[in-house]
């Protein structure tokens, strides 16, 4: 995702590094290259220099982990949504879930999150329509502890264990569920310890013996002697266990102001696949 605009083409606003970027690679490929880096993704609110956008504001709510966070990051920073007319609000949340939940509950105008969270909400009696896709494979990984990576082979060792998730009913968790039926490993012999969005550290130091992780937290963990066990994140271990791409993180809007906001709902739409698609992208 990238490419530049006039509003603001050298990402005046973001990191050093994350500006320094080569924008050719994909979200994993390229944050793999910035293990250690504190802040990568530290955005200021404003752009210096510059007016900020005048348009139709609005709010869009979604799940605060790494890789979720660079498709609207990136829109705004480049500008793509400010050449819409939208001066969008972006507010992250512990989960897509919560994003889900702050779009039901009238705090925001629009939740991203992935296809899971989504549906989970829809079959609870959530009114909502998803209307863009933002991702084609699910964002992460199983990894196994540095102090378990010897006993942790496959799926089917868990049964027994405790396992880190994000939160429940978040898609991390969801596809956890899913992994374990697959392996015949009833979940109820899991342990689920909901970490919030950052569960490195719990990871690293063996408080759960195995997690849901997303770059760069996979790398390291690998590094810091912990094991792969399966990573979503790439496409011939998605098609293994899902059956190909899978359209995982997207947007959604309350169903009944579907009508009213079309089309604002289409030049955000619009704006997501601008910077996505032009020449460059990450």
């Amino acid at each position: 995702m990238g490419c530049c605009e006039s509003s603001n083409p050298d990402l005046i606003g973001l990191a050093e590094e994350f500006r320094n970027l080569d924008l050719k690679f994909d979200r994993r490929s390229t944050l793999k290259g910035l293990l250690g880096v504190a802040g990568v993704i530290a955005i200021s609110s404003g752009v210096p220099g510059k007016a900020r956008a005048q348009g139709t504001k609005v709010r869009l709510a979604f799940c605060g982990q790494l890789l979720c966070v660079i498709p609207y990051e990136v829109t705004r920073a480049r500008g793509h949504f400010a050449d819409q007319g939208i001066d969008i609000e972006l507010v992250y949340t512990r989960g897509g879930s919560a994003a889900i939940q702050a779009l039901v509950g009238g705090a925001v105008e629009y939740a991203g999150s992935s296809f899971d969270a989504a549906l989970q909400a829809y079959k609870n009696g959530a009114d909502i329509r998803r209307f863009a896709s933002t991702g084609r494979l699910p964002l992460f990984a199983l990894a196994s502890a540095p102090a378990r990576v010897d006993e942790l082979k496959s799926v089917a060792d868990l049964a027994g264990r405790t396992v880190g998730v994000s939160a429940l009913g978040n898609a991390d968790h969801a596809l956890m569920l899913f992994l374990l039926s697959k392996a015949g490993v009833d979940h109820k012999s899991v342990a689920f310890a909901t970490l919030g969005t950052n569960l490195f550290d719990a990871l690293r130091l063996g408080q759960v013996d195995a997690g849901m992780v997303q770059e760069p937290a996979l790398s390291l963990i690998i590094a810091a002697g912990g094991g792969e066990l399966l990573n979503f994140m790439e496409i011939d271990q998605a098609t293994a266990q899902l059956g190909g791409a899978y359209e995982f993180m997207g947007v959604a809007v309350r169903a009944e102001d579907r009508d009213s906001r079309r089309d604002e709902m289409r030049k955000l739409a619009t704006a997501l696949r601008k910077a996505s698609t032009t020449p460059g992208s990450i």
